[in-house]
């Protein structure tokens, strides 16, 4: 499972990164809310596991906070981060 979130989270700054314009660096804002869904994990052989899965994006005055929740209720996992641009 590690593995797939690494992959999902490379997916998702290599898209910020590519979709970045020239003038004008700022996370977009378009990204704020809450997205969730079912989160499938495969292996070679097909689906090994689905799990209820959430993203909130939330902005701060000078930066983003990024939460990623997997699963519900209880046994969540829930991992929050702080994004902030580096200049």
């Amino acid at each position: 499972m590690s593995r797939s979130i690494l992959l999902f989270t490379a997916l998702v700054f290599s898209q910020l990164l590519s979709a970045q314009d020239t003038d004008n660096t700022l996370f977009p804002a378009s990204w704020a809310g809450t997205w969730a869904g079912r989160l499938e994990i495969f292996n070679p052989e097909g689906k090994v596991q689905e799990v209820p899965m959430e993203l909130q994006i939330r902005n701060l005055d000078t930066a983003y906070t990024w939460t990623i929740i997997y699963g519900e209720g209880e046994k969540a996992d829930r991992r929050e981060y702080l994004l902030r641009a580096v200049k």
